[in-house]
């Protein structure tokens, strides 16, 4: 569902908050119970011990002084619904209840809680061998992928593009890496049967490649908006490439073919092009090929759609 967000709101210039924040000689202040102090030219930032004891959970908060104030609020909607989990499902009706709450703690209404920046989407679902799904994986597109590492462990992969990147990684082998104790304290015996997919995108982006007319929290709640975003989400999840499993009898010069492109460096490719075209093209086709047949064994783009639908049903 949703998760990570940053929002923003331009405050009246005459409301009783921007009197009291450019009035401050930059001293500390508190508003709903949280304790914000100056970080950095005209700018206040919420302590976290506070923003805790208010309810606002692990969101971060960030004021600035001028004419026209502004106040920021970014972090986990997920978390914050869950007190810091986020491999659990997030549904529809979680989502609601999480932004009404959050609108009643900062007596701010959703459209006025406008996105900006990075928006984040995940689902988590539920596989019977997570980690072997995210060894298999070899590419996103034709964008190399990185290891995701806690410590020395590896616990998913990512690839960055321009505009979004991707991440498939194990959330509970993530959890019980980062912090052992809370992974025991919540009873969880197998950490090998979630997997979350996630894409972090600008919002410039969804709103114009992605055709979504997504602009504030309240816009997030359309079920057409949420339906919209789940047909993406599952559309993107069909350039996840995986390592092939191939038929036996498939000839040994073909499958050669196929690890030189997926092996060989880019200078290397580049000059097999340039100096033997036609040959360049022949085996280009062979390894598109046994791509497009083969490097599927995993249906993410299905898994991604059935798990989306459940969870905007819920």
């Amino acid at each position: 569902m949703i998760d990570a967000i940053k929002t923003m709101v331009e405050i009246d210039s005459n409301s009783p908050l921007a009197q009291i924040i450019n009035k401050s000689d930059y001293t500390p202040l508190e508003w709903k119970g949280v304790d914000f102090y100056p970080s950095g030219q005209h700018h206040y930032t919420g302590e976290k011990t506070s923003i805790w004891a208010s309810g606002l959970g692990n969101l971060q908060l960030k004021f600035s002084k001028g004419y026209h104030p502004k106040f920021w609020l970014s972090n986990s909607l997920h978390k914050f619904s869950t007190k810091g989990v986020n491999h659990t499902d997030f549904t529809k009706s979680n989502l609601v209840k999480t932004i009404e709450r959050l609108s009643s703690i900062l007596s701010i209404a959703p459209n006025e809680l406008n996105l900006q920046g990075k928006i984040e989407f995940s689902v988590n679902i539920p596989v019977s061998d997570a980690n072997g799904i995210i060894e298999a994986l070899t590419m996103y597109k034709n964008v190399e992928l990185e290891n995701m590492k806690r410590g020395h462990q590896n616990y998913g992969k990512k690839a960055f593009l321009s505009k979004y990147h991707v991440k498939l990684y194990n959330p509970l082998k993530k959890l019980k890496g980062e912090d052992p104790e809370v992974f025991k304290e919540m009873g969880i015996t197998e950490d090998n049967n979630l997997l979350r997919y996630e894409i972090v995108a600008q919002m410039s982006y969804v709103q114009k490649q992605w055709g979504i007319p997504l602009s504030n929290l309240q816009d997030i709640q359309e079920q057409s908006t949420l339906e919209a975003i789940g047909n993406t989400l599952s559309s993107l999840a069909k350039y996840l490439y995986f390592k092939p499993q191939f038929p036996e009898d498939l000839k040994p010069q073909d499958l050669q073919k196929y690890y030189y492109f997926m092996d060989a460096p880019k200078a290397n490719i580049t000059h097999f092009r340039k100096n033997n075209n036609s040959t360049y093209k022949r085996h280009r086709a062979i390894y598109n090929k046994l791509r497009k047949q083969y490097s599927k064994p995993y249906d993410m783009s299905a898994l991604v759609a059935q798990k989306w639908e459940h969870l905007i049903a819920n």
